[in-house]
């Protein structure tokens, strides 16, 4: 018996097809004791939301591809510089009935390639952390038409963001705020 909140069975496999068009195998996966079956999705005809800051406050749109020319750094967005990184976080929306089912936001930066491969996930707004699970993500230079990479939630370790402010450890032993 399964208790862990949207822990993937099997299958959900992140990809692309042309035109920049975010595709999920079908696939499996647990919501407390509940198995869910969950089918094969494309971005293809509006099946993808976009969350991005606007004036620092969480904005959604629906859309049919992946972003190739932005970032988010939390207040707005921005373009990237030619031939910097767009980092695209995949989510899978869980036994919804209606569309979309798929979302996506941005990392963080205007990434160099080794940048993007390093970024952490930004932290999604309060929908996608109560009705989805994170697949994957995409990173693709600025404007190209298809991915440099593509890398699974199930089988790459994203990189965990680090303590840059040690008063933030308080509550350790011997550590102050």
């Amino acid at each position: 018996m399964q208790t862990t909140r949207y822990e993937r069975a099997s299958g959900l496999a992140i990809g692309e097809s042309t035109g920049q068009i975010i595709t999920v195998s079908a696939g499996s996966v647990w919501y407390g004791v509940s198995e869910y079956a969950e089918t094969a999705v494309t971005s293809a005809s509006s099946n993808a939301d976009f969350y991005y800051h606007s004036a620092g406050v969480w904005t959604k749109s629906t859309v049919s591809t992946y972003n190739n020319t932005q970032y988010d750094d939390g207040t707005t967005l921005q373009t990237l510089t030619s031939n910097r990184y767009a980092v695209n976080w995949v989510y899978r929306y869980i036994d919804g009935s209606g569309l979309p089912k798929i979302a996506y936001v941005l990392g963080s930066g205007d990434y160099t390639l080794a940048q993007a491969q390093g970024a952490t996930v930004p932290t999604p707004p309060p929908i996608l952390t109560s009705m989805a699970i994170l697949v994957g993500r995409i990173i693709v230079v600025k404007s190209a038409v298809t991915a440099t990479e593509i890398d699974s939630a199930f089988t790459t370790v994203f990189a965990g963001s680090t303590v840059t402010d040690h008063n933030s450890l308080a509550g350790l032993q011997g550590g102050t705020t």
